[in-house]
């Protein structure tokens, strides 16, 4: 699991700045397998099978109807990937990028005081990275 902290984020959707962000978290999963026993060999080996996150956040768009706003709906509606950068603090101390986040919850609300509260849960297909620079 990566440790990822900062006062100030934003989350793009392919490549659209949805929101800035109020919360976020990221979820590294190492998947294993176990081999053998073999013939002569009764030791059994656990090997590394794969790499998953999960990123749940939440934040504010500050526009209630932005592009942002339409990028998630289109994707979750349509059942589309999104292209997602995560950046957290001001300038980027720390960048999660995914080619393919598959999003599996989005709630979008409306809020007076604040503009439009949404929310967004999804697992990566294929490559991620989490980078402090």
């Amino acid at each position: 699991m990566a440790v990822v902290e900062g006062t100030s984020g934003e989350v793009r959707f392919n490549t659209v700045v949805t929101g800035k962000l109020t919360s976020i978290e990221i979820s590294i999963d190492q998947d294993t397998a176990t081999q053998g026993p073999y013939i002569g060999d009764p030791n059994i080996d656990t090997v590394r099978t794969g790499l998953s996150a999960t990123v749940t956040g939440e934040g504010v768009m500050e526009t209630p109807t932005n592009a942002g706003q339409q990028e998630v709906l289109d994707a979750i509606q349509d059942g589309t990937d999104v292209a997602t950068v995560v950046e957290i603090g001001d300038p980027a101390e720390q960048t999660f990028t995914c080619a393919t986040l598959l999003l599996t919850n989005v709630t979008i609300g409306l809020d007076t005081g604040e503009g439009a509260p949404f929310s967004f849960e999804g697992v990566t297909s294929g490559a991620f990275t989490l980078v402090a620079t």
